[in-house]
């Protein structure tokens, strides 16, 4: 069955209480779309809503670029339901349940929430695209996030505990949030997946009692490694073809699966190769704060790692920092430079932006030369 004949099958969506037929969706799409006043995101919406119920089998999406440079991808509108479907057999959502949709439908994540209302009948409660999103009273049985989004709530003590199930996707979930996110009285997931893997494909419970140790791959998705320990995706379901990944990874022997960090932003050192992801993760642990790992052109070993501490300048080195530089000085050389950001910048997707830091510390350390 194509895209068009199994979205014709579809008849109604539900968006902040009020169904809709394919012909009033449409009707009203585009009555929105025209009134100057309809906020920007509202107007995305709809104008997805449109290309849904048209009469091509396929979805044009961009990637974020927040990785790489942005890439245009055709997808099937078969795979985005059949990702949907196992969404909702994973989480049993039930008809009529709520969906809250905070991200842009520009991307992936947002696009994924609204064909998971339209195939589980679920209720869409829109918000403006935000960093502080507008969290609805009644009760939100799923939510889709980005780490930013969550930690603004957190630190502004904002009310969303009425999300019953959160999922966090578009950039790794560091330790700090995650452990603040333990007393959350809702079930928090991490997510892994791609544009090319329609969102999701594989889900890691981060609270609970018994939180999971890696990601656990949704029904009829089986991840393998290739020769350089980089992520290899095969879920026919969701994608046209195995999708190669450039992030290291280790796979256990019941198929979870625990992401070490991207082999593109591996820095090469005299030779000596550094993962920034897993050295930034011991040290926020350690530092109890955001820390990020960049690598700086050197004339004689190629790169320089430099350490990048979000707040604000200190006298000296923390004890903890200067504590682990002497622990591990035999095989992670990066104390060569430490830095300072008063807050790490995010891009116009609210993830961490890592180009945006490196060219700031570049400028910091060029203006420290002159």
């Amino acid at each position: 069955m194509d895209g068009a004949a199994n979205t014709t099958l579809i008849v109604m969506i539900t968006i902040n209480g009020i169904g809709y037929s394919t012909r009033e969706i449409r009707s009203w799409a585009e009555k929105r779309i025209r009134k100057a006043e309809t906020p920007a995101w509202e107007k995305d919406l709809y104008t997805f809503l449109l290309a849904w119920y048209d009469d091509s089998d396929r979805i044009a999406q961009q990637t974020s670029g927040s990785t790489a440079h942005p890439r245009q991808f055709r997808l099937l509108k078969t795979h985005m339901v059949n990702s949907a479907r196992q969404t909702a057999h994973f989480f049993q959502l039930q008809n009529g349940d709520n969906a809250l949709l905070c991200l842009s439908t520009n991307y992936i994540a947002g696009k994924m929430m609204v064909v998971r209302a339209i195939v589980q009948g679920l209720n869409l409660i829109t918000v403006p695209p935000a960093s502080l999103p507008q969290v609805p009273e009644v009760p939100v049985h799923l939510a889709a996030m980005v780490p930013f989004q969550v930690s603004g709530l957190l630190n502004h003590k904002k009310k969303f505990d009425t999300i019953k199930r959160l999922l966090l996707g578009g950039s790794p979930v560091d330790y700090l949030l995650q452990e603040r996110l333990h007393w959350f009285p809702g079930d928090v997931y991490a997510t892994y997946g791609m544009t090319e893997t329609c969102s999701h494909i594989a889900v890691q419970r981060l609270n609970g009692t018994n939180p999971d140790k890696g990601f656990v791959p949704l029904p009829g998705v089986d991840v393998s490694l290739n020769a350089h320990s980089c992520l290899i995706i095969n879920a026919p379901m969701v994608s046209s073809g195995v999708v190669y990944t450039t992030d290291r990874a280790t796979v256990m022997p019941d198929g979870t699966f625990q992401i070490h960090g991207r082999a593109d932003f591996v820095i090469n050192s005299g030779g000596i190769k550094i993962y920034p992801e897993m050295v930034e993760k011991e040290l926020a642990e350690k530092l109890r704060r955001r820390v990020m790992l960049v690598g700086f052109p050197d004339p004689v070993l190629g790169q320089r790692a430099v350490l990048v501490l979000e707040g604000e300048s200190e006298a000296g080195l923390p004890k903890e920092l200067l504590s682990y530089f002497k622990e591990n000085k035999k095989t992670v050389p990066i104390a060569k430079q430490v830095v300072y950001l008063k807050e790490f910048p995010v891009n116009q997707f609210m993830k961490s932006d890592r180009r945006e830091v490196l060219r700031q510390v570049l400028t910091l350390l060029q203006e420290t030369l002159q």
